[in-house]
């Protein structure tokens, strides 16, 4: 199960690894600046938005390697079968095309929790911190 985790994982950040604001790095890496400047920056290539925030846990601790993939809804365009892991500070980045989406949050062996639904604009962030049942 975890190597096809990381599987996912590779696949994705090689795949979107364009995608990502902040000195190329992947959607998902946990290099990836997320901070409240974040929102003053480029969200990724021209006509994108991003989504960022952080994952945590019931008891309010950063989870680390939390699956955090998103569906479009409505009209929005359709989302590779792809996820991004959250870093060990359990922060996440999505770069997506404008639409609305709900977001699907596994951490490693539990239950996902849904979050959402958030709307991307081109060239925004929103921010959408998930808290694990």
């Amino acid at each position: 199960m975890r190597s096809l985790m990381l599987l996912l994982v590779a696949v994705g950040v090689l795949t979107l690894g364009g995608c990502g604001a902040g000195g190329g790095s992947g959607p998902g890496d946990p290099e990836a600046p997320v901070s409240d400047a974040s929102a003053s920056r480029p969200a990724g290539p021209a006509g994108r938005g991003s989504v960022s925030g952080r994952v945590l846990g019931a008891d309010g601790a950063p989870v680390a390697g939390a699956l955090v993939q998103p569906s479009g809804v409505g009209d929005a365009p359709p989302v590779p079968e792809l996820a991004v892991t959250t870093g060990v500070d359990g922060t996440y980045r999505w770069s997506l095309a404008p639409g609305t989406y709900q977001f699907t949050v596994t951490p490693a062996g539990g239950a996902p929790t849904e979050a959402g639904p958030v709307t991307v604009t081109a060239g925004d962030t929103v921010t959408l911190d998930v808290r694990l049942r």
